[in-house]
């Protein structure tokens, strides 16, 4: 508890529990906080964004209704095509339907492993930072040498450039799950336009 009276400290919540972080300098605490609102800000934009997906999925369905209802009128179809007709789509779209629940399954479970991965990340390299700090000071004290101390600096700055090494790799999964996405609404268009020329 002593460390957590220090100055410079600060508190990381997560719904499993707390963790209690000690930084050099005031710098470096605005560094990790900015850091760690930016990985939350991405999290929340992520979650945005499956919603509009699943919106624009029943956006489709309710078109691809209407486009059915035309083309009965227009062509007057009997009342056995247009349930078979019907089927068929309602077959197509549970299809499409299945394919999307699936990929947010699998995204679930990929950012579940981030998350987690990322706790642990943070917790080692809390616990790195606070046991490398402890071993400064206990160098400092035994030695006043500058260059002992600038070369204590320099590791130190390593081990940050670390934590930004590894928030760059969380982006690029995320920009991976993206693509992946784009590419399941592609297969959703290639799909009504099928369905577009096979009633045409």
């Amino acid at each position: 508890k002593q460390n957590y009276e220090k100055p410079f400290c600060f508190t990381l919540i997560t719904p499993d529990r707390e963790y209690f972080l000690v930084a050099q300098n005031d710098e470096e605490v605005k560094y990790w906080v900015e850091g760690l609102n930016r990985i939350i800000r991405k999290e929340a934009d992520e979650d945005l964004r499956k919603s509009s997906v699943i919106a624009s999925q029943e956006m489709r369905i309710n078109n691809l209704k209407e486009a059915l209802q035309e083309e009965r009128v227009k062509h007057n179809l009997d009342k056995q095509g247009v349930i078979d007709e019907v089927t068929r789509l309602n077959a197509e779209l549970s299809k499409c339907r299945q394919l999307l629940a699936n990929q947010q399954e699998q995204n679930k479970s990929i950012e579940q492993e981030l998350n987690k991965k990322h706790l642990r990340e943070v917790s080692d390299l809390r616990q790195e930072y606070i046991e490398k700090l402890k071993e400064m000071q206990d160098q400092i004290k035994a030695s006043r040498s500058l260059e002992t101390e600038n070369s204590l600096r320099v590791e130190l700055a390593e081990k940050i450039n670390q934590k930004r090494s590894l928030e760059q790799e969380i982006e690029k999964i995320q920009h991976d799950n993206q693509k992946q996405k784009n590419e399941l609404q592609a297969q959703l268009q290639t799909h009504k336009s099928e369905s577009s020329q096979q009633k045409s």
